[in-house]
């Protein structure tokens, strides 16, 4: 079905075909065996080591997260009364006989 919209401004330019076999490729690749640490090497060359700030801010991100959707679920524990029938001291009596 061919399309019959007259191009404006906010259209896509037409992609323009390319042959997959040019001869080019993202890496190139050298031949021969690497070994593990190698590729650490690179990986570390390229990418840096561990970033300690990050880790900690993501480990801070992290734990507030928990800490604010375990107060969301008390907060809807509350809101629909599920601690409302416990009284403390039949609680205490049950878990004393029930232990026994």
């Amino acid at each position: 079905m061919p399309d019959n919209r007259t191009p404006n401004s906010f259209d896509r330019p037409e992609p323009i075909p390319t042959s997959r076999a040019s001869g080019t490729a993202a890496h190139t690749v050298t031949g021969g065996d690497t070994t593990r640490e190698q590729v650490l090497a690179r990986e570390k060359e390229q990418f840096g080591g561990m970033k300690f700030g990050s880790a900690f801010f993501g480990w801070l991100t992290a734990t507030g997260t928990a800490v604010i959707l375990t107060a969301l679920l008390a907060a809807t524990g509350t809101a629909i009364g599920l601690g409302n029938q416990v009284d403390p001291n039949q609680a205490a009596d049950n878990a004393a006989t029930e232990s026994a």
